[in-house]
Formats: C-alpha cells, sequence, structure tokens
C-alpha cells in the first residue's frame, strides 16, 4: 500500500498540517472479475501502481505539457492501473495473445443489455 502525504490548511486558524493517507487499489467486486472504478486522479492512480510503475508514471507526468499531451499520460496510466488492479494480469495477457479462452462481444450481452 502506498501512503499519499497531503497538504491542508485550517480554515478556522490558517494552519497548514501535513497529513498521511494509506491508498490501496480497488478491491474486486463479488463476481472477482470486475474492479471499482479507479479515479482518474494523479493520487490514486500513483497509490495503484507498483513503484517501479509509479516512478514511470511520474517522470511521463513531468514531462508532459499541459493540454492533450497530458490527459493521454492520465489515460494510458490510468489504464494500466485498472489492469494491474485485477490478479493475473500476465496470465490472461498470455491466452488472449495465443487466442484461448476469448469471449464474443455478443455473448456479454444479454437481450440488449449490459
Amino acid at each position: 500500500m502506498a501512503s499519499v502525504k497531503s497538504e491542508t490548511m485550517s480554515r478556522d486558524i490558517g494552519i497548514r498540517t501535513m497529513e498521511t493517507h494509506v491508498m490501496t487499489p480497488p478491491a474486486p467486486s463479488g463476481d472477482g472479475r470486475r474492479t471499482q472504478p479507479l479515479p482518474r486522479t494523479i493520487e490514486a492512480i500513483s497509490a495503484a501502481l507498483g513503484e517501479e510503475k509509479r516512478q514511470a508514471f511520474h517522470a511521463a507526468l513531468w514531462q508532459a505539457p499541459l493540454g492533450p499531451e497530458l490527459d493521454d499520460v492520465m489515460n494510458v496510466w490510468w489504464m494500466e492501473a485498472m489492469f494491474d488492479a485485477v490478479p493475473g494480469r500476465e496470465r490472461r495477457l498470455t491466452r488472449t495473445v495465443a487466442g484461448r479462452d476469448l469471449v464474443r462481444l455478443p455473448d456479454l450481452f444479454v437481450g440488449g443489455h449490459r
């Protein structure tokens, strides 16, 4: 789990304090195959990534100019964090590349509903 320090300012007396919040990746939902949505924020993405990927994410953030390039960095790393949130990513990727256990898209829809 990652600890994220955030600086807050008290509105009453104007004192700055540092608070540490423990962030955890989203927990799997009841069926074990889906995860809860991960907020698309720097803090949430950072907390969900492992150390090596977190460092690469931060490096990409520092290099991206404000605008579409920064949006692209956020989108790519948000997806990376979501993929990593479900255990067995490497196994799923290997099976997909090999064409095993694929599900046809129409099979996911029953009666036109998701």
